[in-house]
This record gives structure tokens, C-alpha cells and sequence, in this order.
């Protein structure tokens, strides 16, 4: 087993593309690796992945195929490559090529049709693909999106068949395990164990999220249907990527745990054939963020004894842990968000021990601020203001801590409760808070001292379902049926507008931070789950989603999202990030089930 305490630095490869520089757009005239990729009528085929890895490395590089079906790498370092293509509906090809610099490479890939390729769907892709043409299946399939895609995507379970009795333990032994994997309740901790107990009838009534229970039995009957031993879908994957979503190169970095070195789970969503990989052998990136010394700092919230954070260099590659251990015992603090300041500190929420905490780059030291009783000092977000104060959500409200003096301040919302989860900061210096159960964006005016919320428009529910939502209570990842979940939120230098994604109602609000005026964005993908939004210098707003192995860029000026596809399986994407030194910016995608986390630079002929 893997979860072993140490402390490790790991090395990976060395970069292939300079970080900092502008990723100009090859052709295959410059490039020293390129082809083509058809399908077996020899049509070229667009939006096809292609894939390099250094052989004995622990990273890969993702370029898309063009319209007449090329694709071209940038420069890549000499040595022996494992390629592979790949797209939805097609069985992976794969090739061995040398890279040399005096010598250019072409490798052509004919992509042959799979006869079974349900694993190879994202999230998103499954919900499409369920029925929801009668009334019936259409209020069963926005139950399962609501209450079974809080914690988890939906392809991990959908991927699997059950039987009515199967899917009813599943539900049983979901709603009575946390975010985090720990089992409350008397709920057998086993799965299988659950299966086997002829006349298992499973709990009265749920633990964690009660309202799942509510409406269990037509989970059950819906999801024994859909998906039951022999059981038939009309599957509808999405069409690949065009234009603009084709100019890409991503780098996916394999971040090895932070207490077994090395350690690399298979299959981890690099070949799609392979489904959804388990969250439980490689979880642990959470938020990852760029700093102004070039690194990106992540949290780890699933190796907890052996890392507190990582460090990962894009210029050299290498991969750093350090682990802080909790005042109480010998395991790691627990974090979650990471803010970097302009004089070089990270800050991070110490979710372990509720106290704001600075890390220093330089020493490698961390610094615990204590919180006075009274004050809540610790949520799931964190940002910071133009003046360098930091403000994270709390359950009560939300907190601010002054870096320089380490005094904290805190605040309580106007409508308690509602499950706090994003913080974010407008051009006016007006601190936002999400109410994620309730739909409440919190607001403080730090000119006026005033708290005033904005209440996104609500959604149309059946009295049936309004008189379930009245007895019982919305919990953070378990919200009323109906509601749009605003989730996490990043800084909105400029403008007059600042966004949060609606995570369960699928679009991301705009709000006039003068008029606090609502306009709402629907995500061109269904069910895509958008997590945490962040803007780039440019005024584009970059969305992350969840349920879809993609992530969108939203231009306010024209209102249209582009869509981008992510190379791996199992993102579950819980933050983006966007490094402004860059022309263009580039992006920053940490993925949360299996332990990677990608570079995406833009090519510049598509800028």
C-alpha cells in the first residue's frame, strides 16, 4: 500500500517547452515530429489527440489534428518517444518514434473503429447519453446530476453496471461517506462486503447526505434501468475538437504521492479505453497555482501523511514535497487553497489545525498565524485583495487576516449557513463569498463596511419536490433539487463585473458589481459541472469543468465559450489557474483523480 509516511523530492524530466516563450505555430516544414492522422477510409480526421512521451519519463506532451488531419509537435528534446493517438469511437494506435535533432520525424496514425467504447466517455458524455425523454426520466436523470456528482464525476459510477439491489448499496454506501472518503454511520465499511448480505435493506435514513435517501427509490429504479446487467444506451459522444479548440499544446505533468516516491497507479486515465481510474490510488492535487517565481504550488488533499504541498518547476521539471506536521501528531496539515503574494509567500488554508499559514520558497519553512477564539480563520478559499489582505470563506461568514500584522477580522453573512465554498475579489475591492446550498453570493463593501447578498434567480421545482426540499436539510454537496450551486471564484482586477460558476445549474452568473445585476452564461456541454472560474489579463474568463475532461474560455465582449479538451481521463478539475507573464496567458489545469497536472499553451496563430 502506498500511504506511508516520508518525505520525499522526486524528479521528474525536463521541460520541453520553455515556459515563459511564445508558442509559435509549427508547421511541417520547422517542426522535427509530425503526421497525419485518418480513419481506415482514409478521410483525414480533425481533433484527434496525439500524444509523445519520453521513454523513462514521467511526463507527456498533447497536440490536436487540424482539419485536413495533421498535427505538429513543438521542439521536443532527442530521444526514443512513445506516441499514441486517440479519439471517442476509436481504438487507440500507438508508435515508437526517435527524435533527433538533425533528423525530422514523421509518424502517420489510421485510427480503426471500437465496437465498445463507453469507457472512453467523459462525465458529460454519459449524462447525454441517459434518456430523459419521458417526464419521469427527466426528473430521475436531474437527480442523479444533483446528488450524485458532488464529490465524484459521474463517469466513475455510470461506467459500471448493477442490478436494483447493487445500485440501492451504492446509494447506501455513498450517502454515508464524506468528501473526503470517511465513513459515517453504521453503514458497513466494505462494498462488497454489502453485496453479499442476502437481506441487506440498508440504513433508515442517511448519515451525511439525506437527500439522497429522499429519493432513492427512484435513483435505484432509474439507474437499474439505464444501467442494469443488460441494460442498452444510445451513446452520444461529443463532436472533436474544431478550429481554435485544436491550437493547443498541453504538457500533463504526473505528480508522484507524496509518501511513496515514484509511485505511478495504472491505468491513470492516459488511455481512454481504460475508463475512469480510481480516485483512491492517486488522488491528492487540489489547487495549483502559478507564482511569480515561475513554480506552481499545489495542495495535496489525499496523501495527508506524507505532504503537505508540492512544488512543481516547469523549468526543469522537478517536483518538490514538504510536509508540515500537525502540533497534535506526526501526520501531515491538510490544505486546500494557495494564494501566492507579490513578495513571494504562499499562503495556504491549513484546513488541519483552522489557521492561515505562510510558506517560504526560500527556507522551505512554514508559519502558523493562531487564530483568536472567536474567529473562524480557515475555509476552502482564499484570496487577496489589492491591498495583500486575505480573505477565505468560513461557515459563519467570512474571515479577513492582515499578512503584516497577523490580525484576523471576521464577518458573519447575512444569511446563515448556505455552505460556503469560493471567495473572490472585484476591481472595487468588494469581497464576494458563495453561499454554494442556498445561492447566495455574499458582498462586503470594504468602503462602506455594508454586507448585502445577490440571490440568484431561481429554477422552476414540482411541489412534490419543494415539499421533500422543506424536510430535509441542503448540504454543500447534496444541495435542493433546483438550486445552481455557485461555487469557487478567483480576483477580477478590472471591469465591472465579477463571476462564479453555477456548478449544478451548469453556466457561469456574470454580476455588475455596481448594479449587482444578474446575467447567466448555460455551458455549451451538458452536465459539465463548472468548478472554479479565473481571468485572465485579457478580460477572457477561463472556466474549468468538472464532469467533462475539458475547460472553456468565455469571452464577455462576444458572450461565446470555446471549448477545450484535456488529454487524460479522470480530471475532476477543482481549480484552473492563469499565468498572466505570458503572451498568451497561459492556463493551468490541476487534475484532482489522478494526480497530474497540465500546462496548456495556446498556439499564437489562433490568437
Amino acid at each position: 500500500m502506498r500511504r506511508m509516511r516520508c518525505f520525499q523530492v522526486v524528479a521528474l524530466a525536463a521541460l520541453v517547452v520553455t515556459g515563459g516563450s511564445k508558442l509559435a505555430a509549427a508547421s511541417l516544414s520547422d517542426t522535427m515530429l509530425s503526421g497525419t492522422v485518418k480513419s481506415v477510409d482514409g478521410k483525414p480526421m480533425e481533433g484527434v489527440a496525439v500524444s509523445a512521451r519520453p521513454e523513462g519519463k514521467t511526463f507527456s506532451v498533447t497536440v490536436y489534428t487540424d482539419q485536413a488531419g495533421k498535427y505538429t509537435f513543438p521542439t521536443l528534446e532527442d530521444g526514443t518517444y512513445k506516441m499514441w493517438a486517440q479519439a471517442v469511437r476509436f481504438d487507440t494506435a500507438r508508435a515508437t518514434v526517435q527524435i533527433a535533432s538533425t533528423k525530422k520525424a514523421q509518424e502517420n496514425f489510421t485510427l480503426k473503429p471500437l465496437a465498445d467504447f463507453e469507457k472512453q466517455l467523459s462525465g458529460s458524455e454519459w449524462i447525454a447519453s441517459l434518456p430523459d425523454s419521458t417526464e419521469a426520466d427527466h426528473h430521475a436523470k436531474q437527480l442523479l446530476v444533483n446528488y450524485c456528482t458532488g464529490c465524484h464525476g459521474s463517469a466513475f459510477p455510470l461506467q459500471n453496471r448493477f442490478d436494483a439491489k447493487g445500485w440501492g448499496i451504492l446509494i447506501d454506501y455513498m450517502s454515508n461517506t464524506t468528501v473526503m472518503g470517511t465513513r459515517v454511520g453504521s453503514v458497513p465499511m466494505n462494498f462488497e462486503l454489502m453485496l453479499s448480505i442476502p437481506d441487506y435493506s440498508g440504513p433508515k435514513q442517511s448519515s451525511f447526505f439525506p437527500m439522497i435517501q429522499a429519493h432513492k427509490a427512484e435513483l435505484v429504479d432509474y439507474l437499474a434501468r439505464v444501467r442494469g446487467p443488460n441494460s442498452k444506451l444510445d451513446y452520444k459522444p461529443f463532436p472533436r475538437p474544431t478550429g481554435e479548440s485544436t491550437q493547443v499544446v498541453i504538457t500533463e505533468y504526473d505528480i508522484p504521492t507524496g509518501d511513496v516516491p515514484g509511485y505511478a497507479p495504472t491505468p491513470n486515465g492516459t488511455i481512454w479505453s481504460d475508463g475512469m481510474p480510481s480516485w483512491q490510488e492517486a488522488r491528492g492535487v487540489h489547487d495549483a497555482s502559478i507564482c511569480g517565481d515561475g513554480n506552481v504550488y499545489f495542495s495535496d488533499s489525499g496523501a495527508t501523511d506524507g505532504r503537505t504541498m508540492g512544488k512543481l518547476d516547469p523549468r526543469t521539471g522537478k517536483v518538490t514535497s514538504y510536509m508540515l506536521k500537525q502540533q497534535k501528531n506526526d501526520i501531515a496539515v491538510a490544505i486546500h487553497g494557495v494564494v501566492c503574494d507579490p513578495n513571494g509567500s504562499v499562503w495556504i488554508t491549513n484546513i488541519s489545525e483552522n489557521t492561515t499559514t505562510r510558506f517560504d520558497p526560500q527556507t522551505g519553512q512554514f508559519q502558523r498565524f493562531p487564530v483568536p477564539d472567536g474567529v473562524e480563520g480557515t475555509g476552502g478559499s482564499m484570496v487577496m485583495d489589492s491591498k495583500g489582505m486575505l480573505w477565505v470563506d468560513t461557515v459563519a461568514g467570512f474571515t479577513k487576516f492582515n499578512p503584516k500584522t497577523g490580525e484576523y477580522t471576521a464577518y458573519k453573512s447575512v444569511t446563515p449557513g448556505g455552505g460556503k465554498y469560493g471567495a473572490a475579489v472585484d476591481a472595487d475591492d468588494n469581497i464576494w463569498i458563495s453561499q454554494m446550498a442556498f445561492d447566495i453570493l455574499g458582498k462586503l463593501s470594504q468602503k462602506t463596511g455594508e454586507l448585502t447578498e445577490v440571490r440568484l434567480p431561481s429554477s422552476e421545482i414540482s411541489k412534490a419536490d419543494e415539499e421533500i426540499n422543506n424536510q430535509n436539510v441542503s448540504m454543500l454537496a447534496s444541495p435542493y433539487l433546483g438550486h445552481k450551486g455557485p461555487r469557487r471564484s478567483g480576483p477580477f482586477r478590472s471591469g465591472d463585473s465579477v463571476y462564479f460558476p453555477e456548478y449544478w445549474g451548469n453556466a457561469i452568473a456574470r454580476i455588475n458589481i455596481h448594479t449587482n445585476a444578474v446575467k447567466e452564461y448555460p455551458l455549451p456541454i451538458p452536465a459539465a459541472l463548472p468548478y472554479n472560474v479565473m481571468a485572465d489579463k485579457n478580460g477572457n474568463i477561463w472556466v474549468d469543468m468538472f464532469n467533462a475532461e475539458r475547460f472553456a474560455k468565455f469571452n464577455p465582449t462576444t458572450e461565446k465559450f470555446t471549448v477545450y479538451k484535456l488529454p487524460s481521463m479522470g480530471y475532476e478539475t477543482r481549480y484552473i489557474d492563469v499565468d498572466n507573464s505570458t503572451d498568451p496567458p497561459t492556463v493551468w489545469v490541476p487534475a484532482s483523480r489522478t494526480n497530474k497536472i497540465a500546462r496548456v499553451q495556446f498556439r499564437t496563430a489562433a490568437n
